[in-house]
């Protein structure tokens, strides 16, 4: 008995709350190996900060340590 119990809990349970992320994987998949269109991406969109590099920001352990003293 408890061992189907704990069966249906560890196998077939986390199927069941995955079946979305599942279906979408799947389909993407099929949808890239065709061709037909480009799976949609999900989430935001983060802007990128394209600074070249060449400032460095200041440290603000010396402000915290002469602050103290």
């Amino acid at each position: 008995m408890w061992l189907f119990f704990s069966t249906a809990c560890v196998g077939i349970f986390p199927l069941w709350q995955g079946r979305k992320t599942m279906v979408h994987t799947v389909k993407s998949m099929y949808l890239d190996i065709t061709g037909k269109r480009k799976p949609t991406l999900q989430g935001r969109v983060q802007q990128v900060d394209e600074k070249d590099g060449a400032e460095t920001p200041h440290e603000k352990v010396d402000e915290v340590y002469s602050k103290k003293e």
